[in-house]
């Protein structure tokens, strides 16, 4: 388990790390993706379930399947959320869950970046897609447009240089622009579009 999974099974509180934003910016990228209502969603990296709530309060969908490999995040989002639409399993890329005919919207909120392999996990991600589905991802702007994390970053590295090579602005150069187009383009995809929330 990583350091955040460790603090979270010691019973932190999922929402204390970034819920808050996270929250409001599944709504707004659910909104951004136009997806019509009826179509089975997958939830690629589901955390603590942001994305999967989004889609039920939202999209209209006829099934959300949340997925991630850290048990502690499935679980929390298991417990937290009452639409009979939504289900959660422990699985990851490399391992995405099947359903026949594929799902008409194939999601991840703010975790293709932490992915180990995140051009094989587009493709994966477009393999479990039905034909003419949406294969999406939102990241956050680490170096420019997360002003906090811009920030604390900034200070760390002002206080441990060392704390410079740490810089998540540093460490995820998906999290740009052309990066993100390349990545969807490289993996197949058509009619790809990038744009700011």
């Amino acid at each position: 388990m990583t350091d955040v999974q460790d603090q979270w099974a010691a019973g932190s509180s999922y929402e204390d790390f970034m819920g808050r934003w996270s929250r409001g910016l599944a709504r707004e990228f659910v909104s951004w993706l136009k997806i019509p209502g009826r179509v089975h969603w997958l939830d690629v990296g589901c955390g603590t379930g942001a994305l999967a709530d989004a889609v039920c309060g939202h999209a209209d969908p006829a099934s959300v399947v949340g997925c991630d490999p850290a048990a502690p995040l499935v679980e929390y989002a298991r417990a937290h959320g009452r639409d009979a639409r939504r289900s959660f399993v422990i699985a990851g890329a490399g391992s995405l869950p099947r359903r026949p005919g594929g799902y008409g919207s194939v999601a991840s909120l703010l975790a293709l970046n932490f992915m180990p392999d995140p051009a094989g996990a587009v493709c994966e991600m477009r393999s479990v897609a039905a034909p003419r589905a949406t294969v999406s991802a939102c990241v956050w702007d680490y170096g420019d447009g997360m002003l906090f994390l811009r920030r604390f970053w900034d200070a760390a590295a002002v206080q441990d240089p060392a704390a410079a090579a740490l810089d998540e602005g540093v460490r995820f150069p998906l999290c740009r622009r052309d990066a993100l187009l390349a990545l969807f383009r490289d993996a197949g995809l058509g009619e790809v579009r990038c744009e700011p929330i």
